[in-house]
């Protein structure tokens, strides 16, 4: 199911707040513009922060918006982030259909030097886990673009599976068979 990471940890009880927040218009790259199929000159919001969950940092994030998406002023979006709202509860709350997400989950080696680093506050070289997502509307077109940084520790990651079947098979008991 596809939930804000807010949503999460709102459940858990956990109070999300951010620093080193910055919303910029930038370049998209190649990367990103790649996932979009647009020009990598192209120019959209980028939003990157730090997310503390109860006042301890948990996770580094750059979320791309595709240019053309429609967003609520600045001031209100910077207001939402702060609050410890995700990108994705700004989209829908601002009307963008979003579908679904694509999502790849990296483990990383981060060192405490690096930028990632010092803002999760690790020591030395410690392992985390990266999740690369992109939220399609249900045509198929790419929205946001995110990566996501998470410390050890910082996100409950669970994979549910099961095979593309309409609805499970009843179970028939043999008559006269216990």
């Amino acid at each position: 199911v596809l939930r804000p990471y807010s949503k999460l940890a709102e459940r858990r009880g956990v109070a999300l707040s951010v620093r080193d927040l910055e919303i910029a218009e930038r370049r998209l790259g190649s990367e990103v513009a790649e996932v979009f199929d647009l020009d990598p000159e192209a120019i959209a919001w980028t939003i990157t922060r730090t997310i503390l969950a109860d006042r301890e940092p948990v996770a580094v994030m750059r979320d791309v918006v595709r240019p053309g998406v429609s967003l609520p002023p600045e001031r209100r979006l910077r207001s939402a982030i702060e609050a410890g709202g995700m990108v994705l509860d700004v989209l829908l709350e601002h009307g963008v259909a979003i579908a679904f997400a694509v999502t790849r989950v990296r483990p990383l080696l981060v060192a405490g030097r690096e930028r990632v680093g010092r803002a999760l506050g690790v020591q030395g070289t410690t392992a985390v886990l990266e999740l690369e997502e992109i939220m399609h509307l249900a045509s198929g077109e790419a929205v946001q673009h995110s990566s996501d940084t998470f410390a050890p520790g910082g996100i409950d990651l669970q994979v549910r599976r099961n095979l593309d079947v309409a609805a499970p098979a009843p179970l028939v008991r043999a008559v006269g068979r216990a």
